[in-house]
């Protein structure tokens, strides 16, 4: 992304500036600038709303954009700022040289050689990690629409903005407010471990999976954790909303150990639970109307949800020793597997378990973390093939079993996907990276 001013030769005094050229990836905007008769008595720079202001001794200046990156819109003020005082304080032709180095501004991710569909499709990119001493893991994302805001004078309660949650390494989870995609405020913390999995349950409530076994659940007003659940002894990898026709909705969790428990969401008791038998890894699980489907490493399994098995997909340990890590269920139509240690994907027929019914090969990958479904599209998340382990995001259609779009925004391995209203794919990343990057559905 880049910025720049109209006037490259004088700066100062900043009312004389009377553009701002935007460019971020696939896109342009051009921003004029106008003297404001408002006043203030803050001597600094804000982003507010859909202004960018340079905010002086009793006076202030604005952009007025009409594509809001507050991300761009930060730096372009500070920016601003300190070429306004750059020039102010030495006002010389060596002062407004140097302020001229400050009207362009370069983000080397965004301005590297980028593949035409990468910039066609990547919209955005969040950091969880912003203000750490070193970015750490997106382990799991979610989105919550939020609700609307109340006027003062009806004394309503006071709403909720539409948020995506980010949970990282050692126990923190982030929230960003998605009108602007800022942070709401620091990161909050639960515990002290890989916090793996994160579910909004109903509107009041998120709940929050930790390799400590324990399930964290935060009041989404107060932004506080004010109950832990503790049933399970071993790592909480999935936590899932039961959707049985003509009942109640529960949530239910399950650990790396095998053991499912179904939680009533009103009172916090555990309704039911079963153990898998001879499982040590229950990496992840999908609801399917009354059924659970269970990713156990060497399998792919169904189960009721008392515990029944009702299907197994698997493939002799001598074509894959290494056993599955993610799958995705396209509703009445395949199932979808891959592992961590290659880069295949296979389509699986679940009324015909005895083997996969169609291979995909996904270039540049040496293993998938993660896939979820947004329609009849499957995207990917890819840990990288060669020295550097940058990992991909892929579209497949999974109709004639083709890779649309190959999608290069981290600077390393993919570890998460999460779909948010079928218009945006959100893509985390691993601890080199630790960003958030945001893809439009085209």
């Amino acid at each position: 992304m880049i910025f720049r001013t109209a006037h490259n030769s004088n700066f100062y005094p900043l009312a004389r500036l009377r553009g701002l050229k935007l460019k971020t990836a696939g896109q342009s905007s051009t921003f004029l600038c106008q003297r404001s008769t408002c006043r203030s008595r803050i001597l600094c720079g804000v982003c507010r709303n859909r202004e960018l202001l340079k905010i002086g001794d009793l006076s202030s200046d604005c952009f007025h954009p009409s594509h809001l990156d507050p991300q761009i819109l930060k730096q372009a003020a500070t920016n601003i700022l300190l070429m306004d005082a750059l020039v102010q304080c030495l006002q010389s032709s060596k002062a407004i040289y140097a302020a001229t180095k400050l009207a362009h501004f370069t983000d080397s991710e965004m301005t590297q050689s980028m593949p035409k569909t990468t910039v066609e499709t990547l919209r955005h990119k969040i950091s969880p990690s912003a203000g750490l001493a070193s970015p750490e893991a997106v382990e799991a994302l979610l989105y919550t629409t939020g609700t609307e805001m109340q006027p003062q004078h009806e004394g309503g309660p006071e709403g909720v903005p539409p948020r995506v949650w980010c949970t990282t390494g050692n126990g923190r989870v982030t929230i960003f407010n998605t009108t602007t995609w800022s942070k709401e405020r620091d990161s909050i913390r639960a515990g002290h471990k890989r916090l793996t999995c994160i579910l909004a349950v109903g509107a009041m409530q998120v709940w929050v999976g930790s390799v400590d076994g324990t399930i964290y659940i935060l009041d989404t007003h107060s932004l506080s954790f004010n109950k832990q659940l503790s049933e399970h002894r071993e790592n909480v990898t999935s936590l899932v909303l039961s959707h049985i026709p003509n009942s109640s909705k529960r949530v239910i969790s399950c650990s790396i150990d095998g053991c499912v428990v179904t939680w009533n969401m009103v009172t916090l008791q555990v309704h039911h639970s079963f153990h898998i038998p001879n499982c040590s890894s229950l990496t992840s699980m999908m609801n399917d109307s009354d059924s659970l489907w269970c990713c156990l490493g060497k399998s792919i399994e169904q189960f009721t949800l008392r515990g029944k098995p009702l299907c197994k997909l698997s493939i002799a340990e001598a074509q894959r020793p290494q056993g599955f890590s993610c799958f995705a269920l396209i509703p009445e139509a395949h199932l979808w597997t891959a592992s961590r240690e290659d880069g295949n994907l296979q389509a699986w027929d679940p009324k015909k378990p005895q083997g996969p019914i169609r291979t995909l090969q996904l270039p540049d990958c040496a293993g998938v973390s993660s896939m979820i479904c947004v329609g009849q599209k499957l995207w990917v998340g890819g840990i990288g093939d060669g020295p550097d382990y940058v990992g991909k995001v892929y579209v497949v259609d999974t109709e004639n079993y083709t890779i649309e779009r190959e999608l290069k925004g981290h600077v390393d391995s993919v570890t998460c996907l999460l779909s948010i209203k079928d218009r945006y794919v959100l893509s985390g990343s691993g601890k080199r990276d630790g960003k958030v990057a945001i893809w439009q559905i085209i």
